[in-house]
């Protein structure tokens, strides 16, 4: 377990958002007062040419950093954001240091369990996934993001992971179904999906903050379902406690 001083180091490297290679894991740790912080990361994934690097610099930089020439992603490369939510059931403040780590497709296999689990020793783990495909492009950038999705949902370290399914490139006028895809998406796959442009910075923040909420929601909701749990395993016991004996 981190301890408090390896989390101000990771949370002071988030907030100079910059690139770096160096792998970590998500973590909380209660600080002074009603602020909390949580060292969170997200996984970006998705075919060669969908995008996925520029909305991650779209994001990191509030939308001042999408670059028209096309540079494929040649290296795992990490990019740090923080975000800041406000709960008002809790009144508490919550500091994110999100880390976002942006893998060359060339790295991602889509073959057999084997190489999946060397893949997923190389510490591309992490709380959410974000699965990007290009909706300009005809249907291989989408089939590229169902092999990856039916990987992470089968794979015991990924399953529970949240996964959001990404869209981009909604400014061009030559586009898939979009219909179709969030029929699959939402009705078969049960998974959020958002549509997006990196060029336009459409729905980019939107995105990234919607994984924050349903992170949040599920968290919420394992919380109360441990404290039902205990809640009834402590009046059983006390219940046997108070049991007479009757002769």
């Amino acid at each position: 377990m981190p301890t408090a001083a390896d989390l101000r180091a990771f949370v002071r490297e988030a907030t100079t958002n910059q690139s770096s290679t160096t792998e970590g894991t998500s973590t909380n740790q209660e600080c002074d007062g009603h602020v909390h912080s949580q060292a969170f990361k997200i996984v970006v994934l998705g075919s060669a040419c969908c995008g996925k690097t520029s909305i991650i610099k779209q994001f990191v930089g509030n939308g001042q950093d999408f670059e028209e020439q096309y540079e494929p992603t040649e290296k795992k490369t990490s990019y740090f954001k923080t975000i800041l939510t406000f709960d008002t059931n809790t009144q508490r403040i919550t500091h994110w240091a999100v880390k976002l780590v942006d893998v060359p497709v060339t790295e991602v296999p889509v073959g057999s369990a084997g190489s999946w689990n060397s893949w997923l020793s190389f510490d591309v783990t992490a709380a959410a996934y974000v699965l990007v495909f290009d909706v300009s492009a005809h249907l291989h950038s989408f089939e590229f993001v169902r092999t990856i999705r039916d990987q992470l949902i089968n794979h015991p370290s990924t399953s529970s992971a949240l996964i959001f399914i990404a869209a981009n490139k909604v400014d061009l006028s030559y586009q898939l179904n979009r219909s179709d895809v969030a029929q699959i998406v939402q009705k078969q796959w049960k998974l959020p999906y958002v549509e997006c442009s990196a060029k336009k910075n459409f729905h980019i923040v939107g995105l990234f903050h919607s994984i924050i909420e349903q992170y949040q929601i599920e968290q919420s909701a394992a919380a109360r379902a441990r404290a039902h749990h205990s809640d009834g395993f402590h009046i059983r016991r006390t219940f046997k406690s108070h049991k007479c004996n009757i002769q």
